[in-house]
């Protein structure tokens, strides 16, 4: 990124804290019924724990067509990011940051990364035509 752009090198969004935790725990959660849904089998978990350990026992096959496409999408994401960090020519510890928040919050990070480029597109026209 030039440095007219937003924040130069150490460009970095985070996203709010509330939703990378809602997300996250999702993502966890649809691997847990996938993969191990005896973990939802405690009592003290209620409704939800009864639920998910249904859906992993019953339809554990829904599970995986469900979280693998969505975690496939999340990395996809994080190879975009990878390469408009550097376009944008941020730092390697800032595109490991965009990288990790991706993996979890997907498109809802991207968009920070998405929108700068044409900032800076812009900010390169206007440098050209002086």
């Amino acid at each position: 990124m030039s440095s007219q752009g937003r924040g130069g090198a150490h460009y970095f969004v985070l996203v709010h804290p509330c939703i990378i935790a809602f997300i996250g725990s999702g993502l966890v959660m649809m691997a847990l019924t996938w993969k191990c849904p005896e973990v939802f089998k405690n009592e003290h978990l209620g409704l939800l724990g009864q639920f998910l350990h249904w859906l992993g026992t019953e339809h554990n096959t829904f599970m995986m067509l469900v979280f693998t496409p969505v975690m496939t999408i999340h990395v996809m994401e994080a190879v975009v990011a990878v390469y408009l960090c550097g376009t944008l020519g941020l730092t390697p510890p800032t595109t490991v940051l965009w990288v990790a928040q991706i993996l979890v919050v997907g498109i809802l990070s991207l968009r920070f990364l998405i929108w700068p480029l044409r900032d800076v597109q812009n900010d390169a026209k206007t440098t050209k035509r002086e």
